[in-house]
């Protein structure tokens, strides 16, 4: 039997970051942000950090939808400063990708202008990307 890879929040932490998961890429933003900093808060260093970012990462994604401008902006730059320093601790999760996405969602966001949040493209939500895991049978082929 294949043990899951080591995640640094721990165990029960480990599972409701696999549920905020879920929850973001399900498009509930605001459920996913609650859940992350649910494991933001037991943490403490570096995994702190990891997890503030998809705390904000969410929390903005759900301000698109309050129109809250200047909101979704600010947390899109810290949720990518935090994200890029520790993605490290994360290696099944593809974080880079999630940081393109971001931009992507931020560049359009700043062409849209305050008054145009509503016509933010659904399409360009970003998604969390997690690798499957893989067999100690395959490690080794």
């Amino acid at each position: 039997m294949t043990r899951p890879a080591r995640n640094p929040f721990g165990a029960k932490a480990g599972a409701l970051f696999r549920e905020g998961i879920r929850l973001f890429n399900r498009g509930q933003f605001w459920e996913a942000h609650e859940t992350f900093e649910d494991v933001w808060r037991g943490q403490e260093g570096d995994a702190k950090k990891l997890a503030q970012g998809f705390v904000q990462a969410a929390a903005a994604l759900s301000y698109i939808e309050k129109r809250r401008y200047r909101s979704v902006l600010y947390l899109f730059d810290k949720s990518v400063e935090k994200l890029s320093a520790t993605s490290q601790l994360l290696p099944r999760v593809n974080i880079p990708q999630l940081i393109d996405a971001i931009k992507i969602g931020k560049a359009e966001i700043e062409r849209l202008g305050e008054a145009g949040l509503d016509r933010f493209d659904s399409s360009l939500y970003p998604r969390i990307v997690v690798a499957p895991l893989r067999s100690k049978q395959s490690k080794h082929k």
